[in-house]
């Protein structure tokens, strides 16, 4: 709601409120109950991955099934063929796309987006994300922000940040879970998740591109040496390089 230069956002801490005031927001909190064999403290209760360093499987299957594989079939049947037309160069440009693409996406699904410590007696207890509970509200340059006690991390949760539930933690400024890197965007992750998306979408438009162009040639070359119709070309350019 107000920019990130506003002195109210500055903080790392959360506000000190009254012992009184958080015991009550925390009196009619369920029992945690206690984790099951084999799940590790710094997971959540139902199994999930730590908060940081390593991205799920969903951000595996998209580096693999849609980014590296794509490049790998244009390289391999595709490169050649434009290697002969003397457009190498091209190699090069999709190469540095995919280097860059690659570089944003790892360091966006590895890198802790903004983790709001629990408290010790949540942490060791590994609470299942619940609702949380407003302490009051208070006024940041005329806006009313609402104060809540974050049940699952048993503290008093920061402005602007919020539970992420797929992580269990309290995130600043989170804006969501991306399946796609497996990891979710918050303070510390937002400019590379939004260089991730540029430079991913630049590896597609330069990838399709080239790919295309390299189809356009062929069916050039195809009505001008055998004589085909435009259409007839076409779909002989496309049998002869199905990758494109």
């Amino acid at each position: 709601l107000m920019p990130s230069c506003c002195p109210a956002f500055r903080y790392t801490r959360p506000l000190q409120l009254s012992p009184e005031l958080l015991a009550a927001a925390s009196a009619t909190a369920p029992s945690p109950s206690p984790p099951p064999m084999g799940t590790s403290a710094r997971r959540g209760h139902t199994g999930q991955h730590a908060p940081c360093g390593c991205p799920r499987r969903t951000g595996w299957a998209t580096y693999i099934g849609l980014i590296t594989t794509p490049t790998v079939l244009f390289f391999v049947l595709v490169g050649e063929r434009l290697v002969d037309e003397g457009a190498a160069v091209l190699l090069f440009v999709v190469a540095a796309s995919y280097a860059l693409a690659s570089i944003c996406m790892g360091v966006a699904a590895i890198s802790e987006p903004g983790i709001v410590p629990r408290s010790r007696e949540a942490d060791d207890a590994d609470r299942k994300p619940q609702a949380a509970r407003i302490l009051g509200e208070v006024s940041v340059n005329g806006v009313p922000m609402p104060i809540k006690f974050c049940v699952s991390c048993g503290i008093q949760r920061p402005l602007r940040a919020s539970h992420c539930r797929e992580l269990n933690r309290c995130i600043y400024k989170w804006d969501h879970f991306c399946p796609w890197l497996g990891n979710s965007v918050g303070q510390r992750n937002y400019a590379w998740f939004v260089a991730f998306v540029a430079t991913t979408l630049l590896h597609a438009v330069l990838t399709g591109t080239f790919s295309f162009d390299h189809v356009r040639l062929l069916t050039i070359k195809l009505r001008h040496d055998d004589g085909y119709s435009i259409w007839r070309a076409l779909l002989s350019a496309s049998m002869r390089s199905p990758a494109a």
